[in-house]
């Protein structure tokens, strides 16, 4: 009985020890601090929608590596010119639980787009706001459109 107590303790022991890893490496210290990543969001009306292209651009001479936890890897906002929100891309929206990994080569981009499909262009200037979501820096782009 001892031993199956002892044997369940150092079981537990070593469990726990590797969530203590695991933690330490999703809060990593050594993620990159985006200077070499630079984001640029860019809308187009078109035909009673607002298109949204957000773009990573890789500055640097390496391949930069993107870990996103879900399927949720970025996020629109669209305010009016009362701070209104008018629109939020996440707002309802169910993602994936995976890991996705993207890479943005050398000199490269990458791009996100989203569409929002009420817009009917009666409003004043909006002001769309960005977020890229990966785990190794936090960029947001924001512009005014029109």
């Amino acid at each position: 009985m001892k031993r199956a107590v002892l044997s369940l303790a150092g079981t537990m022991l070593v469990l726990v020890g590797c969530g203590t890893e695991q933690t330490d490496e999703q809060t990593g210290e050594d993620h990159m601090n985006g200077e070499d990543v630079t984001a640029e969001v860019e809308a187009n009306g078109e035909n009673g929608d607002l298109h949204i292209l957000i773009t990573l651009n890789n500055q640097s001479s390496e391949t930069v590596d993107l870990t996103f936890r879900s399927g949720h890897q970025f996020d629109v906002r669209i305010y009016d010119e009362d701070d209104e929100k008018l629109y939020d891309f996440a707002e309802g929206m169910m993602f994936t639980e995976a890991l996705i990994e993207e890479q943005i080569g050398a000199g490269d981009s990458l791009t996100f787009e989203d569409v929002w499909e009420s817009y009917s262009g009666d409003y004043g200037p909006l002001l769309i706001e960005t977020e890229v979501l990966a785990d190794e820096f936090e960029l947001k782009a924001e512009t005014v459109y029109p």
